[in-house]
């Protein structure tokens, strides 16, 4: 009887395509309850694909990193094949046992095309299981290879697209002060926002508000109003990395959008900003949010958004 040709297998196009393949290639390989790919973002321990048999795990629980067993398996304090957790003592003992309880335990990490921790592939199942460590470390070192292999290509084609992307921001800039537009900064949000979820890496949004400037442009004049605006931008804009940009979203309010960044690093910048304005005398009100892997860019700005509104309640600023 006639056949048909197989269809074209279409290349991954997002990290969260390329982990979900994984995880249903190595789940096969041993009878374990849940098999999971994980990602390492700051403190934090992000499950991004799951094949659950056992536990109920729910989809979009968070962990700390340090009380996993894979902070053992990553730094060499434990084997990446145990089928007794209990003969392993910084298995047994790690908090991660209190949320759910695993006898039988296997890991490997994944690194970036920098050659960085991103994260981890990994199994746990209630009981001790008969584990076949020979047979089974080679499928978890090429399942974490699969995902190297496609963060490195995603690295090395990243600088290309991020030109392209400047090229096509350039000509959306608002006149008076040379930072993005409006819809300059619209398109900024859209391609990080696809490069969240191509490669899994975060951003922060920053809003930046002046304070007084209607008393000002009552009291002296808009030309007096219009400077401290531009001032305004020429901070901003000196305080940003080549991969950041700076967006003007309205008469006096003003965004940042900083690209691949973890939180902690993002908290210190976000001070940095604080400081040269007030260095330049730049009367502002500055919040900030930041994006995850599990996050959106949109979510981060209405919270950044929120926070604005009322510290200036709060704080009595004035328009």
């Amino acid at each position: 009887m006639p056949v048909s040709a197989p269809p074209t297998v279409a290349p991954f196009s997002t990290l969260e395509q390329t982990v979900e393949a994984v995880a249903e290639l190595i789940s096969p390989a041993a009878p374990m309850g849940l098999w999971m790919v994980t990602k390492v973002e700051g403190e934090q321990w992000i499950p991004l694909a799951i094949r659950d048999r056992r536990y109920g795990f729910a989809r979009g629980a968070t962990f700390a990193w340090r009380s996993t067993p894979c902070v053992h398996m990553v730094s060499g304090e434990g084997p990446c094949v145990s089928g007794d957790v209990s003969a392993e003592p910084v298995y047994a003992g790690c908090a991660l046992q209190q949320h759910f309880g695993f006898g039988a335990y296997l890991g490997y990490p994944i690194h970036d095309g920098r050659g960085e921790l991103f994260g981890t592939v990994c199994g746990f199942h209630p009981e001790a299981l008969d584990l076949d460590e020979s047979a089974l470390l080679p499928r978890l070192a090429a399942a974490a290879q699969v995902i190297t292999t496609y963060l490195a290509h995603e690295e090395l084609i990243e600088d290309t697209r991020r030109r392209a992307e400047r090229a096509e921001l350039e000509s959306r800039t608002d006149p008076m002060t040379g930072v993005l537009n409006r819809r300059g900064w619209e398109l900024a949000m859209e391609q990080e926002q696809a490069r969240i979820a191509r490669t899994g890496s975060s951003a922060a949004v920053v809003l930046v508000d002046l304070d007084g400037l209607k008393r000002l442009n009552d009291s002296e004049g808009h030309d007096a109003g219009d400077a401290v605006i531009r001032r305004l931008a020429r901070v901003l804009s000196t305080q940003i990395r080549a991969r950041d940009v700076v967006g003007r979203l309205g008469g006096d309010e003003f965004a940042m959008l900083l690209g691949g960044i973890e939180h902690n690093v993002a908290a210190q910048v976000v001070e940095r900003i604080r400081a040269a304005l007030s260095s330049a005398r730049v009367e502002s009100t500055l919040t900030w949010s930041w994006a995850g892997v599990l996050g959106s860019l949109e979510e981060a700005l209405a919270e950044a958004d929120a926070l604005l509104i009322e510290h200036k309640k709060r704080h009595g600023r004035q328009a």
